[in-house]
């Protein structure tokens, strides 16, 4: 099965907020832009593949949330194989990012895993369920 590609993702956003995106320098699945009322845009475009148990997965490292500190407007578009988006605000996301359910490993240092179901995600060691509906830009 296919992933939509990152360029078709940043394509959309692009014409949905009429800002114009730009890949940051060394990161591959991070875009940067300023929107009309001069706050910054940040998009990240991870991927997962759909595992036989019904869910993908993504990271996300406190590094990246770090990054996308100085940035006013902060973009999940998390790509799933099948052709499913989950378009979230980082912001929404950041209240379900305990500290009791950050995971660590030397590849990807302190982080988070996003198991993506069809119709919500699960943080590993958070009971909570966030809840997302796939396709819809609305959800920003």
């Amino acid at each position: 099965m296919s992933i939509i590609p990152k360029e078709t993702i940043i394509k959309q956003l692009e014409d949905y907020f009429h800002v114009k995106l730009q890949q940051v320098k060394c990161k591959q699945i991070i875009y940067e832009g300023m929107l009309s009322n001069n706050m910054r845009m940040v998009v990240c475009t991870p991927k997962s593949k759909m595992y036989p148990r019904g869910f993908g997965w993504v990271d996300l490292t406190t590094v990246q949330l770090e990054a996308f500190d100085k940035y006013t407007y902060q973009i999940l578009a998390i790509r799933m194989e099948g052709g499913s988006l989950y378009y979230l605000h980082v912001q929404t996301l950041t209240p379900y990012l305990t500290i009791e359910s950050r995971k660590y490993n030397t590849r990807e240092g302190n982080h988070w895993k996003l198991y993506l179901y069809p119709d919500h995600i699960r943080i590993t060691g958070n009971k909570e369920l966030y809840m997302i509906e796939p396709n819809n830009l609305n959800n920003l």
